[in-house]
C-alpha cells in the first residue's frame, strides 16, 4: 500500500470518528442530565417520605391524646366509631410505605 492510499484510508477514518465522537460526547452529557434527574427524584421521594411520617405520628398523637381524654368517658357509638374511623386511617396511612425489618 503507498502512502497516499494509507492517507486516504486515514482521512475517510477521522471523518467517520468525528460525528462519532460529538454523538458520544452528546450520550455522555444526556447520562448526566439523567442522573442528576435521579437524584432530583430521590430527594422528592425522600422529602416525601419524612412528610407521612410527620403526618402519621401527628395523627397517632391526637388519637392518643383524645383517647386519654375520654379515658374515664363514657363515649357514645358515634363517637367510637369516629375513633375507629381515624384509627383505621392512620393504619391505611401507614400501610403506604411497608415498615422496615
Amino acid at each position: 500500500m503507498n502512502y497516499r492510499a494509507i492517507l486516504s484510508s486515514l482521512r475517510r477514518l477521522l471523518e467517520w470518528l468525528c460525528p462519532c465522537r460529538r454523538e458520544l460526547r452528546q450520550i455522555i452529557k444526556q447520562q448526566g442530565e439523567i442522573k442528576m434527574k435521579l437524584s432530583e427524584l430521590l430527594d422528592a421521594l425522600s422529602a416525601l417520605d419524612d412528610q407521612i411520617d410527620k403526618a402519621q405520628a401527628e395523627i397517632l398523637a391526637k388519637i392518643a391524646a383524645l383517647e386519654a381524654a375520654l379515658v374515664n368517658v363514657e363515649i357514645p357509638a358515634d363517637a367510637q366509631a369516629k375513633i375507629d374511623e381515624l384509627k383505621a386511617a392512620a393504619q391505611s396511612l401507614d400501610d403506604i410505605v411497608p415498615d422496615q425489618p
